[in-house]
């Protein structure tokens, strides 16, 4: 089966999971890309745009040349404006199947941001156009699925479809704890990520240290209390040593699809304390984490402190959380369930 795609920033794409590498494992996966340079050591076929002054009218013509000369069966894209008018005018101009992969609330995020709202209802007009255009969509979480079944009223499947986690690049390490509470948070100082709630709870439990790394609003960083240390942006690469340096990860988001982060912790054996949003309550179990039911400091502050006073059961739930992972959050798993996705739509388009 032949896949097309496209990325505006491979710099960009490297910190995110693998799942294109994956499915080129799988396919003849065919990517357009912008910026960047391309990998190494991959099964992807990459072409990079010719298009002097990118927009999304000439970056789709691209992708249905590319659709066409290739001989594309199905193109995929991700979520975003860009991506997502992009794959529909390569669908519309080749007549081949296009599939959307969600990913992001983004209707929520666009709202907790305080955008214009005029300018979120011609987005939102956009996307669901986009959405109807399609010929099947894959989500990453219930309140995804039931948001594009919605939108598309039955007429396309809509697949519930978990990415992996590289189990053996995210796995338990024997290293000292550089503090006798450490409590790691990921993308931490962003307001959306839960910013204003790290900084609340953080000045309550002056003995917990939060080392908080990735990226980070300026507002926040001249505001730190003496106990959350910001190491800033961390290679993908470097993650699995500072799940492991911490007893616990904190996630006191705003709004989620399936983090990265709460696989990525229980891998490597790290139990998560996380805000009840998105695909979290789903997957977090209390064998191996809390979900947070309400949204106060004085709740987080509390789940922590009980799990912080005692260390021998946060590493038996972390054993028991890398075994959850290992067990169902599989590449293999994804695609296969990716695949059958294709061929489904291959079959009715």
């Amino acid at each position: 089966m032949r896949i097309a795609t496209i990325v505006k920033d491979l710099n960009v794409y490297r910190n995110y999971p693998p799942f294109l590498e994956k499915l080129a494992e799988r396919t003849e996966l065919h990517l357009l890309y912008l910026y960047g340079e391309p990998f190494r050591k991959s099964d992807i076929r990459f072409h990079k745009s010719k298009v002097g002054k990118p927009s999304s009218i000439s970056i789709g013509r691209e992708l249905a040349s590319l659709v066409n000369s290739v001989g594309i069966d199905v193109i995929y894209v991700l979520d975003g404006i860009f991506y997502e008018k992009v794959g529909l005018m390569a669908s519309k101009m080749t007549d081949k199947a296009l599939v959307v992969r969600l990913r992001t609330n983004e209707l929520k995020v666009r709202k907790l941001s305080g955008e214009n709202p005029l300018k979120t209802f011609l987005w939102h007009q956009i996307h669901k156009c986009v959405l109807k255009g399609s010929s099947g969509i894959s989500v990453i979480s219930h309140e995804l699925q039931e948001y594009a079944q919605k939108i598309v009223r039955g007429r396309k499947p809509v697949k519930l479809i978990y990415h992996g986690v590289d189990c053996q690049q995210f796995r338990p390490m024997r290293m000292d704890k550089p503090y006798e509470n450490a409590v790691l948070v990921v993308n931490g100082l962003r307001r959306l990520k839960g910013a204003e709630m790290l900084l609340k709870v953080a000045k309550q439990t002056p003995k917990v240290h939060y080392i908080v790394i990735g990226g980070a609003d300026k507002v926040y960083l001249n505001s730190l209390p003496p106990n959350v240390h910001y190491h800033g942006f961390i290679e993908r690469e470097n993650m699995p040593t500072y799940y492991n340096m911490a007893h616990l990860t904190l996630m006191p988001t705003l709004t989620e699809g399936l983090p990265d982060v709460l696989l990525e912790s229980l891998a490597c054996g790290t139990p998560v304390v996380a805000s009840k949003v998105g695909e979290i309550p789903f997957v977090l179990k209390e064998a191996f984490g809390w979900v947070v039911e309400e949204y106060s400091a004085e709740a987080y502050v509390k789940v922590l402190l009980e799990a912080l006073n005692d260390k021998e059961r946060l590493r038996e739930m972390g054993m028991k959380g890398r075994e959850y992972v290992v067990k169902n959050f599989t590449w293999d798993k994804f695609l296969n369930e990716t695949l059958k996705l294709f061929e489904e739509v291959l079959g009715q388009h």
